[in-house]
């Protein structure tokens, strides 16, 4: 199971580094390197997760893939997490769209392995 979002990773003029989340108007930073870009791109998308959460507002499903080389899949804190998987659950969504939105295998998956 994998909880990730896309985060958009741009150098800017200055050498310093920009980032937002596609899936997440309000979360965006920036950083005088690519790592402290990294560090403040986690700590964004869990004041914006935690947010939308205590606000009630939607949360968009995490990205499963990067397309380019300044993209990066960002994990939230394993409590966001949790509290993901608890929202997510409670939305409705049957098991099979759970399972495809967290890449857990079902049962025909794994059948197919030899």
């Amino acid at each position: 199971m994998s909880i990730q979002y896309k985060a958009i990773i741009t150098e800017e003029q200055k050498g310093e580094f920009f980032v937002q989340f596609s899936a997440l108007n309000e979360a965006f930073t920036e950083g005088r390197t690519l790592s402290e870009a990294l560090l403040n791109a986690a700590e964004v998308l869990n004041l914006s997760l935690e947010g939308r959460l205590i606000d009630g507002l939607e949360i968009p499903p995490p990205d499963v893939e990067k397309y380019t080389d300044n993209e990066y899949l960002i994990t939230p804190e394993a409590n966001i997490q949790s509290a993901l998987l608890i929202y997510f659950n409670r939305s409705h969504l049957s098991a099979t769209e759970l399972t495809d939105i967290f890449l857990v295998p079902t049962l025909q998956r794994w059948n197919a392995l030899p």
